[in-house]
């Protein structure tokens, strides 16, 4: 699975995006503007590749980038 943790103020959405996979867009949440948010999920991974976290934070968004290696049996960073 992966995870994201952050203590950015007035958080709104997260959005996970894989740049290899055929649809970008890996997942996507809403909530309530939070400071403090703790999320994780499991997604398919295509082949190696960098895995993206926006957040949105008001009219602002923040980037972290992770390449995640796929490997036979799940995956691996």
């Amino acid at each position: 699975g992966i995870g994201i943790e952050s203590s950015i103020p007035n958080t709104e959405a997260v959005a996970f995006l894989v740049d290899k996979n055929p649809g970008v867009l890996a997942g996507y949440f809403e909530m309530k503007k939070s400071e403090q948010l703790k999320l994780g999920t499991k997604i398919k991974m295509a082949e190696t590749s960098d895995l993206v976290a926006l957040v949105k934070a008001g009219d602002t968004y923040f980037m972290n980038t992770k390449l995640v290696k796929v490997v036979l049996g799940g995956c691996g960073s």
